[in-house]
C-alpha cells in the first residue's frame, strides 16, 4: 500500500471525514477545503482542536488551484449543484497529484428513480426530484453530473476508472439489513437538509 503524504477532500463541509482520516493516518497531512466556514475550526463554541496533521481552507476549487504540494490521494463526495465544470475540476485534480496519485469520487444522481417501476404523476417525491434539477440547470449545474463523471475522469488524464453505481434506498423499507440502515440514513440527511435555513 502506498503511503500517503498529502490528501485533500474537495468541498469538506463539516469536515467530518477530513477528521476521521487525519486520525487513522496520524501521519498524513490531511487538507480540507470548502467556499464556507463550517468546520468545527470556523464555528463556535469551541470544539474539540481538530488532529494537528489536519488544515483547513477556505478557497473556491473552482478557481486555479495554487498549492504548494502535489496530493497523493484526493477525495471528493456530494459535490452535484456545488461545481459548475467538473471537466476542470478533474483536470486541476489530475495536475496537483503525484506520482501514482488517485482520486475517489462519491456522489448521488438525479432523477431519483424507483427500483420497480415509475412514480405516480401526483408523487410529491418526484416533484421534489424534477425541481431540483429545474433548480441546478437555472443555475448552471447539472444535477446528473455523476452519470459524467467516468468520462470526464478519463478525458482529464486518469486511467483504470472504476465506476460503482450503488441502490440508495431512500426509506426504512428494504428488508435487507444494511440497505434498510442506508435508507435510515438518507432520511435523517433528507430531512437535515430540507429543515436547512
Amino acid at each position: 500500500e502506498k503511503r500517503l503524504y498529502h490528501v485533500l477532500d474537495i468541498g469538506t463541509g463539516t469536515g467530518i471525514w477530513a477528521i476521521d482520516f487525519a486520525d487513522e493516518h496520524p501521519e498524513t497531512k490531511v487538507l480540507g477545503v470548502d467556499l464556507s466556514p463550517s468546520q468545527p475550526s470556523f464555528t463556535p463554541p469551541p470544539p474539540p482542536p481538530p488532529p494537528p496533521n489536519l488544515a483547513f481552507q477556505i478557497d473556491d476549487l473552482e478557481e486555479s488551484w495554487t498549492f504548494s504540494e502535489k496530493f497523493d490521494f484526493i477525495y471528493s463526495r456530494m459535490m452535484i449543484g456545488s461545481v459548475a465544470d467538473f471537466p476542470r475540476l478533474y483536470r486541476q485534480c489530475f495536475d496537483n497529484l503525484s506520482n501514482g496519485g488517485w482520486i475517489e469520487t462519491l456522489d448521488i444522481s438525479f432523477p431519483i428513480l424507483l427500483n420497480d417501476g415509475e412514480f405516480p404523476e401526483n408523487s410529491a417525491f418526484k416533484k421534489w426530484s424534477d425541481l431540483f434539477m429545474e433548480g441546478c440547470e437555472k443555475l448552471g449545474r447539472l444535477a446528473n453530473s455523476a452519470e459524467l463523471y467516468r468520462s470526464q475522469l478519463e478525458a482529464a488524464g486518469f486511467v483504470d476508472v472504476v465506476e460503482t453505481k450503488y441502490i440508495w434506498p431512500s426509506n426504512r423499507w428494504p428488508k435487507d439489513r444494511k440497505l434498510k440502515e442506508l435508507g435510515m440514513f438518507y432520511i435523517l440527511t433528507m430531512d437535515t437538509l430540507l429543515n436547512a435555513n
